[in-house]
């Protein structure tokens, strides 16, 4: 991915998007943080070399600074899966994780959910 596209790709989670996904955007999906709006980004393409594009919306708000992402996909329970660690107010750090059934809207399921967030110290 180039630079200037304005992914970190140390700081994205790439997927191939799963066949039951129904109107896919591209092969390829790659969450990545957009720090100045604390949102989940998302870029396609169907090549994994690029050329990528921005999808216009934000998939899902992160409300803090996101230091790591993974993705994973479901493929049992037809679900795209997202954890990042987040920066709290206290200096510790928390794992998030949030699912998708179609990859463009993600939900959180935790801490808010069943899961309990791992916390570790800074």
């Amino acid at each position: 991915m180039k630079p200037e596209s304005g992914i970190r790709p140390g700081s994205s989670a790439q997927i191939v998007v799963p066949q039951w996904i129904c109107s896919p955007l591209g092969r390829h999906y790659r969450y990545f943080p957009d720090e100045l709006t604390h949102q989940l980004r998302l870029a396609y393409a169907d090549d994994p070399a690029g050329p990528w594009t921005i999808f216009r919306g934000f998939p899902l708000g992160l409300l803090a600074k996101v230091s790591a992402i993974a993705g994973t996909v479901d493929h049992d329970n037809h679900r795209i899966r997202i954890s990042y660690r987040v920066e709290t107010a206290d200096g510790a750090s928390q794992t998030c994780l949030a699912s998708s059934t179609n990859g463009l809207r993600f939900r959180v399921e935790s801490p808010e959910g069943t899961s309990p967030p791992e916390r570790q110290p800074r």
